[in-house]
């Protein structure tokens, strides 16, 4: 996450390797699915 919002920001830090990057201002859907796509689910867990 960031509070920075400029033009390109996203784009740099795929860069330099992370996998996701919410900006400003911060919706709670954007949130949630970013949330719900890199944690683990239930059924992972219970896999191990």
């Amino acid at each position: 996450m960031t509070a920075s919002a400029v033009r390109g920001d996203a784009d740099h830090t795929r860069m330099v390797g992370m996998n996701e990057c919410l900006m400003r201002p911060l919706y709670l859907g954007k949130l949630r699915a970013a949330l719900q796509k890199w944690l683990p689910h239930d059924a992972d867990i219970e896999s191990g």
